[in-house]
């Protein structure tokens, strides 16, 4: 294999322009003469996690919250860190697959709160003769002109057209959860000051 990074993000993979025209030649050589072929890098969907969890060691926080930062960016494009023969991407990914995720890192005692956005461009896998410009779209063939989504909280996350991959946002929001304990409030006639909080007549 052969990846290539954009520039300034290595969690996107894009082949070079040289390696498409290459796919394209050899695959234009197999196929029908009737047949166009054409080949493109795809689209990029990305997913941000902010989440509030508490930590099994206090004084690690600043760690633990770089260390499931980067746990993140590893389970949503293990390509940037995994270096082997084959690619696999995700076209669905599951709320409670992403929750389980985190509970299970050994530093993680329990997740609070878990909030993921989803965030793209729209895209059509349909040639222009057939699509229908609409302010409201209906169906397949129907499309919004320009503008970009956000979806967040979603249980089952689906890219939205079959030209696009997930990938992880460059960086994720990790809170600390804080458990608030109330005060003690000291109360009774031994915590009593004579005069202030009661006279003797």
């Amino acid at each position: 294999k052969t990846i290539h990074y954009q520039l300034g993000n290595r969690y996107q993979p894009k082949a070079s322009r040289t390696d498409l025209l290459s796919i394209q030649k050899y695959i234009s050589s197999k196929a029908s003469p009737y047949t166009t072929i054409e080949v493109a890098n795809p689209s990029y969907e990305t997913l941000m996690i902010d989440c509030e969890v508490g930590f099994i060691d206090q004084l690690r926080v600043g760690q633990y919250k770089k260390q499931l930062n980067e746990d993140l960016k590893k389970l949503l494009s293990p390509w940037a860190y995994d270096d082997q023969n084959s690619i696999t991407f995700s076209d669905v990914m599951y709320r409670s697959q992403i929750l389980l995720y985190i509970e299970n890192r050994p530093y993680i005692n329990y997740v609070s709160q878990l909030n993921i956005t989803h965030t793209g461009k729209e895209v059509t896998g349909k040639g222009i003769s057939h699509m229908q410009i609409v302010a409201n779209p209906t169906d397949e063939y129907d499309f919004k002109i320009a503008g970009s989504y956000t979806f967040t909280n979603q249980s089952i996350i689906k890219v939205l057209s079959e030209q696009s991959i997930f990938v992880t946002a460059t960086e994720h929001v990790i809170r600390e959860h804080i458990i608030s304990i109330p005060p003690v409030v000291l109360d009774g006639i031994n915590y009593w000051t004579l005069e202030t909080d009661f006279t003797v007549f």
